[in-house]
């Protein structure tokens, strides 16, 4: 009974869902759904929002001491790099959030096991479970930037890594598995995700195969497998590899982009996004250094941000802060790969098709046999056109390579605040309601390395 109602406090959370579904009477409520129909809402409703844990994080902002003052305790001590950004709150939507989108694809998987093959296409069957496999992959995606350490795969078996639920029981606890053992059940469902997805989809907040290729090659590109990353982006740059031309995209206020769903966006291979409002308006500042890493004839820097340094450029095209896939992630992410395997012409190839979409016509393309410049080249551009999407990401990964290293600072009331490279704040503590429930073990962070 309890799973069953925990169940249903979920569906009640996804208030999208099936309608018809939500409104059966009570007395019919505890039965789980099994038409194609509704197991296909589950997937349809609080999927493709995140919790932005990262991004608050990050470094690439800085927030008003007025603004800090007024905003949710959690905020402003993720915002300072605290150890206890909690205090005395018991959960948080970083780590609820995912699950709840975890448990909606278990039972989805489960339904489709028992469904009536002729409610459904074999075609629409195979999306169905598709889009669950990629959905959930997408969750522990979050998980594992928020919640786990940064990946090494020489030590990998010995870090921590997250429960694995592949059961719609929630009474059923689950212990941490290494993170070796996290990251090989994500690309699974990624693999599989990728063979049963269309290449076409008729809307962004469902995934297709390129979304998936992305995912896979991101994925790998942190597990420092550069061939495999490579080797996935170019599959989704063979699907969409139409870039937007930023000197056809003209300056507008208060949002450069359109509205995706109302204006097709040729990048956005999957949306996700949320509301993210600290990030939006004159209370967030992109930091004057990176703003100035921006030369005059990059155009993004007029279509990011405004002249007070404010984020104009969510391809979301509203206030929620868009944090989805972009086939633009694949070209930069292959040019990495490229040149990390010594493939200096080709990384070059792929930098430059990006960057002439991106500056003015007096852009002269990147040139060099250098391996190390190239690849300087390629992170700079990765962090100029990634704002907002990929930095944390970015930062606990290079921070691993003492030549890409960074200590982030910060300043409040006058004091500031340095989170060094490798710090264990760079792994989230995991709230303590999951703690008292499961007893799985938490992660360390201290405020001192």
């Amino acid at each position: 009974m309890k799973s069953t109602i925990l169940y249903l406090l979920t569906l009640i959370a996804f208030s999208g869902c099936h309608k018809a579904f939500l409104e059966e009477p009570t007395s019919k409520s505890l039965v789980i759904p099994k038409t194609y129909q509704d197991l296909n809402a589950l997937l349809q409703s609080n999927m493709n929002s995140g919790a932005f844990f990262s991004m608050i994080a990050d470094g690439d902002f800085d927030l008003t001491d007025e603004y800090l003052l007024l905003t949710a305790p959690v905020e402003k001590t993720t915002y300072l790099w605290k150890a206890d950004i909690y205090e005395t709150l018991k959960f948080h939507g970083a780590w609820r959030l995912p699950y709840l989108q975890i448990l909606n694809t278990n039972v989805v998987l489960e339904g489709l096991k028992k469904l009536n093959t002729l409610d459904a296409s074999q075609q629409n069957l195979n999306t169905l479970k598709g889009n669950a496999l990629f959905f959930r992959a997408m969750a522990y995606t979050e998980l594992v930037l928020n919640f786990t350490p940064p990946y090494k795969p020489s030590e990998a078996q010995d870090q921590l890594g997250l429960p694995i639920r592949t059961s719609s029981n929630v009474s059923e606890i689950k212990q941490r598995s290494n993170l070796k053992e996290t990251m090989e059940f994500l690309l699974k469902d990624l693999q599989e995700a990728s063979s049963l997805l269309p290449e076409k989809v008729s809307i962004i907040s469902l995934p297709g195969k390129a979304a998936a290729y992305t995912l896979l090659s991101r994925t790998y590109l942190g597990m420092q497998e550069y061939d495999k990353s490579l080797t996935f982006a170019k599959e989704a740059l063979k699907i969409q590899s139409d870039l937007l031309d930023y000197n056809d995209i003209p300056l507008q206020l208060p949002f450069t982009f359109n509205d995706p769903f109302v204006s097709s966006n040729k990048e956005v291979l999957f949306y996700q996004g949320g509301e993210t409002i600290m990030f939006v308006g004159k209370s967030a500042q992109l930091r004057e250094e990176i703003y100035d890493s921006y030369q005059l004839n990059d155009l993004r820097k007029t279509r990011l941000f405004d002249n007070n340094r404010n984020f104009i450029g969510n391809y979301s095209g509203t206030n929620a802060i868009f944090s989805g896939i972009t086939n633009s992630e694949a070209w930069l992410t292959a040019a990495e790969c490229a040149a990390r395997l010594g493939k200096m012409e080709e990384a070059l190839n792929y930098l430059n098709s990006l960057c002439k979409k991106r500056y003015d016509k007096t852009f002269t393309p990147y040139q060099s046999v250098n391996k190390k410049e190239i690849l300087k080249w390629i992170l700079e551009e990765r962090r100029k056109e990634l704002i907002t999407r990929s930095r944390w990401f970015d930062l606990r990964r290079l921070n691993l390579d003492p030549e890409f290293a960074v200590t982030l600072t910060r300043k409040y009331k006058g004091d500031i605040y340095t989170l060094p490279p490798n710090s264990s704040r760079y792994t989230f503590p995991i709230p303590s309601e999951e703690i008292d429930y499961s007893g799985i073990t938490q992660n360390v962070r201290n405020d001192n390395d």
